[in-house]
């Protein structure tokens, strides 16, 4: 069985997330109106969850644990898709990670990139 195929949309203009939504190509169909593809932001999910069972989205922010003694994991990662597969990118561009190597007890989810973009200063 293969990973989960979900979405979830963020609207740029009203800078929150859609709550229902059915995507029609090449447009989409949000809430029963018709918008551009310029007005949304499609963001997949990776078929992984954080240590407290939370699904991981691209640009989710993660923090290492505590605990973790990698320290190529210090400091939060983004969640991205790149070069045909998931990776996680230190915020500092310094480190990256094929994210499916990591275990849901290393990381926990501390914001997005969307709703939190302070988060991708260091």
């Amino acid at each position: 069985m293969g990973r989960e195929i979900k979405f979830r949309a963020w609207d740029k203009r009203a800078k929150k997330w859609v709550k229902s939504f059915q995507l029609y190509f090449p447009k989409c169909e949000l809430a029963g109106n018709f918008v551009s593809d310029e007005d949304i932001e499609l963001i997949q999910y990776t078929g992984l969850k954080d240590r407290v069972g939370k699904e991981i989205y691209e640009g989710d922010v993660l923090a290492p644990m505590k605990n973790d003694y990698s320290p190529e994991y210090k400091g939060d990662w983004i969640m991205t898709f790149d070069r045909g597969t998931f990776l996680a990118v230190s915020v500092d561009d310094r480190f990256e990670t094929w994210a499916p190597y990591w275990t849901e007890q290393q990381f926990e989810i501390i914001g997005n990139i969307y709703e939190n973009p302070e988060l991708l200063k260091e």
